[in-house]
């Protein structure tokens, strides 16, 4: 009978032992479940952190290329302005050249029509798309629109490609066919005046001249393409600045 509560006591012992052995067992793994939650979740913190940190450094480069295109492209702007001056001078100037000096002030004219082709600031939105930084760009929305936006710029690059490739191909055909390239800025010094005659401009004295006609056609397109592009540069300016103020409007909010 001795023997048997002793077993008992014996094996109540061992069983309290046990229990606390696992309480304990179960205390620690509780423990250090929650420091790992806990890590993960200051390290989670410390994370979003340094990415809000990288968003505000990349949206504020943006909004500097932003900025340069806009100075860009007014420039531009500008600039197609004053080729559409000079065609409207050039059409004035076509009846009335009588002289190589005139065939040269025509040439002048004629040269400021050309608009070069779209150029926008990409260093910073390639450094995001190619490293998959893109992301740290917290808002959904915005980062659709900074996307669309450059690839709207794609787009007008290969229009403006076009367009350049047109004027150019109108051109050639007009330098090629008529002695007008003769007298361009840079080329009329090398023709000694002998070699320069009345007959090179004769042609614009009669409208039915084939000449004449490549000519006139040669600045209708320029007149035509200036105008397409500069109605495109006011819609390049009007999404840059609805960027601009997404842009802002995070930077703000961050």
């Amino acid at each position: 009978m001795i023997r048997f509560f002793r077993f008992r006591f014996i094996s109540l012992l061992m069983k309290d032992s046990m229990r606390k052995y696992f309480l304990y067992a179960l205390g620690e793994i509780v423990l250090i479940t929650l420091g790992i939650l806990i890590a993960l979740q200051i390290n989670s913190w410390s994370q979003e952190r340094t990415d809000r940190k990288l968003e505000i450094v990349f949206l504020n480069r943006l909004l500097d290329d932003l900025e340069s295109d806009v100075a860009t492209f007014s420039a531009e702007v500008e600039a197609g302005n004053q080729g559409l001056d000079a065609i409207k001078e050039a059409v004035l100037l076509m009846d009335r050249i009588d002289s190589e000096e005139k065939l040269i002030e025509f040439n002048k004219l004629y040269d400021i029509t050309f608009m070069v082709s779209l150029s926008p600031h990409y260093a910073t939105y390639h450094e995001l798309e190619s490293t998959g930084k893109l992301n740290i760009i917290k808002s959904d929305a915005l980062r659709s629109a900074i996307q669309d936006h450059y690839v709207f710029y794609e787009r007008m690059e290969d229009e403006f490609a076009h367009h350049a490739w047109y004027r150019k191909s109108v051109a050639r055909v007009m330098d090629a066919e008529s002695m007008v390239l003769k007298y361009a800025g840079g080329v009329d010094q090398l023709f000694p005046p002998e070699r320069r005659r009345p007959r090179d401009w004769a042609f614009f004295q009669d409208p039915d001249h084939p000449e004449y006609r490549k000519t006139e056609i040669a600045l209708a397109a320029g007149g035509w393409l200036l105008n397409y592009d500069l109605s495109l540069y006011e819609l390049l300016l009007e999404r840059i600045e609805a960027l601009q103020e997404d842009i802002r409007n995070e930077l703000e909010a961050l």
